[in-house]
């Protein structure tokens, strides 16, 4: 039987690995290893790897010690998971360290060696880690294309609920260009409380329970849970919609609530001192979206998110 070749031949001669290792001669061993297949950089600890990512957008993936001085492996990965995430790493750990390795998975490694290592399973990894960075690279690719998405969840109207679609609302996004990875935990936050507003302002109308939220958190559950067990509002739900475009993503959230008056909630200066619907929220909203729209007698709220390129000062 033939054993199939590991070595990573195949690969485009473009494929670029940055190495970050303090130690010179194992980050040369491990360039001499991929050789003559990929294009390797250096790195001697994280800050200059972040550096050296700063200048160069085309690396494909990480290769990086744990253990290194200035910054570690673990403080890396994390700041990577910030400004970089969907470049693969592979963390390097001593043998017999497997709380490290899991800290460095649970950080955002996508796999891990234990040193010392074979070359074989070396290659190995690192052929199964450009793998999926090149088919991520053409899935981004292939976005490029797009013209239009379109999703609509109609979903119960509870938190919990609510809490489930955020994901689906935001998938994509990053990679579409409509959204930098360091606004998308913003934008979770943004569409969060819309959607907490149309759930307990709006559907439930618990606006008067929600008011006591701070003081009284037992309270507010409380009133939460029978307003569901109450056959008038059990069956209501919250409408929610995502439409993507190359230039902009408009999310729009319905209740079947009593609604409210929309211009009420201005001037914006006074938002700060108000809570929910009426205040917290909006003002996190309207921070973080580029367009916000109440209509339906303030029974829906329309939000643009602009790619940066066409976002409005």
């Amino acid at each position: 039987m033939t054993v199939p070749d590991p070595r990573p031949q195949a690969a485009p001669a473009s494929a670029r690995i940055l190495l970050v290792e303090d130690e010179p001669n194992v980050r040369k061993m491990l360039e001499r290893f991929l050789a003559p297949s990929y294009v390797c950089l250096g790195a001697s600890n994280g800050k200059e790897a972040l550096e050296v990512l700063k200048n160069e957008r085309d690396v494909d993936l990480v290769v990086t010690d744990v253990r290194m001085p200035q910054m570690d492996g673990i403080q890396l990965l994390k700041a990577l998971r910030r400004t970089r995430p969907n470049l693969p790493v592979i963390a390097m750990t001593a043998y017999g360290s497997e709380e490290t390795a899991v800290e460095a998975l649970r950080a955002g490694a996508t796999n891990y060696l234990r040193k010392p290592f074979k070359t074989q399973e070396f290659l190995a990894i690192v052929r199964k880690c450009m793998e999926l960075s090149q088919l991520r690279r053409g899935r981004i690719a292939a976005l490029a294309h797009i013209r239009e998405l379109s999703k609509v969840f109609e979903i119960p109207a509870r938190l919990e609920a609510a809490r489930s679609v955020l994901p689906h609302l935001t998938e994509g996004l990053v990679d579409l260009g409509l959204v930098e990875p360091q606004d998308l935990l913003n934008l979770d936050v943004a569409l969060e409380e819309a959607l907490a507003n149309a759930v307990i302002h709006g559907s439930l109308d618990l606006t008067e329970a929600a008011q006591s939220l701070r003081t009284d958190r037992d309270g507010f559950e409380r009133a939460y849970w029978e307003r569901i067990a109450d056959p008038a509002y059990a069956a209501k739900t919250v409408v929610v919609s995502v439409r993507t475009t190359r230039d902009e993503v408009a999310f729009t959230v319905e209740d079947k609530g009593p609604g409210f008056d929309a211009s009420a909630l201005t001037p914006q200066e006074q938002l700060t001192t108000l809570q929910g619907v009426q205040g917290r929220g909006l003002m996190l909203i309207r921070l973080f979206m580029d367009e916000v729209v109440h209509d339906q007698g303030g029974r829906r709220i329309r939000m643009v998110k602009r790619t940066p390129r066409h976002a409005v000062p």
